[in-house]
């Protein structure tokens, strides 16, 4: 096994996130993400739980043909005067991501109450 191989092994088994390995041995998540799923082939590393809420998420995304993405990619792809509304908007202490959860949370109730609404008048 290459040195980078045994290093990301470790701290994998350390519990260092995907994040903290890239940045520390300044390689991609992607690479990362090949290396964890051959230890794991060779036994280096335990498999992943079957039934855990990341797999359990994976496998709902992979039922509607979706693929996980990052804070990072939408900051990356939206326009600077929106990135700039995202960063001034978000709570602080709290993460972007949590922000961004609370306001589809709140577009979907949103949603829920006019489709309440309209199922209202078809009935008056």
């Amino acid at each position: 096994m290459a040195n980078i191989d045994h290093d990301v092994v470790n701290m994998r088994l350390n519990g260092d996130d995907y994040d903290t390995i890239s940045k520390t041995l300044n390689i991609s998540k992607h690479v990362i993400s090949r290396k964890v799923r051959e230890a794991r082939a060779a036994g280096l590393l335990p498999q992943r739980k079957v039934g855990s809420s990341r797999s359990k998420t994976s496998d709902l995304l992979k039922s509607y043909n979706l693929t996980r993405g990052s804070v990072q990619d939408v900051l990356s792809t939206v326009e600077p005067e929106v990135k700039i509304w995202l960063l001034k908007s978000t709570p602080a202490g709290s993460t972007i991501a949590e922000f961004l959860s609370a306001i589809v949370i709140d577009a979907y109730y949103d949603d829920q109450e006019s489709k309440t609404q309209r199922k209202n008048k078809e009935k008056q």
